[in-house]
């Protein structure tokens, strides 16, 4: 009856566009490698949370679902984990 792909595809979109948004950010930033552009992506999420907060307190709709948000916190947190494991490894 219903059909929940619908949802599921638009906050792929979106999970692809905050990526996007924030590894552009991240080289304008002067990241230049790999781990420094992780560790720019996850202050700039950060940053994106705040907004996302504010716009939700003074009654507007935000830029991103919060969902999305934390999606996109996981896997910058799993892609900074394993970052760090490589260089102290290898």
């Amino acid at each position: 009856m219903f059909n929940l792909n619908i949802g599921v595809k638009k906050m792929n979109k979106q999970i692809k566009k905050l990526i996007k948004v924030l590894a552009k950010a991240a080289v304008r930033h002067g990241a230049s490698d790999r781990l420094q552009k992780v560790e720019e992506m996850n202050r700039g999420l950060t940053a994106m949370g705040l907004i996302c907060v504010r716009q939700q307190r003074d009654g507007r709709l935000p830029l991103f679902n919060k969902e999305t948000l934390d999606t996109v916190d996981k896997l910058i947190q799993s892609t900074l984990i394993t970052r760090s494991r490589s260089i102290i490894l290898g």
